[in-house]
């Protein structure tokens, strides 16, 4: 993204995946290592009527639907970090805990943020939304 007028055409919005998914599943579940800083630094973006990038930092808060499972890389308005490594330490952590078998989502979840907390020293802290 070059200037705010981008984040229309090349951002993608969230309640867009997520009407697709409802449309062909029960239940959806979203995992997003996308809380980066904003790029345009101490303003807000709004995409249609929904706010999407607020202030200087992390995405906006966003609120799960019925059956639907949220989970971001850091708490709402925070920062994920890139880490010094290939992934990140969420998709590092995610990808660990998440090929172990027969695991539910919310363990899951559990563990990677236990693992993200310590691999950043209490900076980031993994987050989610549920019903």
């Amino acid at each position: 993204l070059k200037d705010a007028a981008d984040i229309e055409v090349q951002a993608i919005k969230l309640d867009d995946v997520l009407e697709q998914l409802r449309s062909k599943s029960k239940i959806q579940v979203i995992i997003l290592d996308a809380c980066r800083n904003n790029p345009f630094p101490r303003k807000d973006y709004w995409l249609r009527d929904q706010l999407i990038v607020s202030g200087d930092t992390g995405l906006a808060q966003v609120k799960s639907s019925l059956n639907t499972l949220i989970a971001f890389a850091t708490e709402p308005g925070a920062v994920a970090y890139d880490g010094t490594g290939a992934l990140s330490p969420f998709s590092s952590a995610f990808s660990r805990r998440a090929l172990a078998p027969n695991q539910e989502i919310r363990a899951v979840m559990a563990a990677v943020r236990r693992d993200v907390v310590k691999a950043t020293n209490g900076k980031q802290v993994p987050w989610e939304n549920s019903s």
